[in-house]
């Protein structure tokens, strides 16, 4: 599932990808408002990140199922929460920039 979640971010941001010659916003701070623009190519750091993290849990989920189920489990909801978490951030980032 965590899978699938990552891809499906990477195919919404293709499918809604904001180009043009200004700047993007690439994070917003409800406090100070808007504090980093950039390329519209970096927004797909998103999903990359997510993907080196899902990576992460699962090597690491899988040398420790031998020895420690629980923490495997751990991991694997960890993965999933932050793929929920980084897709809700890419849906927030494409709005702002609509």
């Amino acid at each position: 599932m965590s899978l699938l979640t990552n891809f499906g971010l990477w195919i919404y941001l293709f499918i809604n990808k904001i180009s043009g010659p200004y700047p993007v916003i690439l994070h917003y701070n409800s406090f100070f408002g808007v504090d980093y623009l950039g390329e519209y190519y970096k927004i797909f750091f998103i999903p990359l990140v997510g993907l080196v993290l899902l990576l992460i849990n699962g090597v690491a989920g899988y040398w420790l199922y031998s020895r420690d189920k629980l923490a495997t489990y751990f991991l694997i909801a960890a993965a999933m929460e932050i793929q929920i978490f980084l897709f809700i951030a890419g849906i927030v980032l494409i709005k702002i920039n609509s």
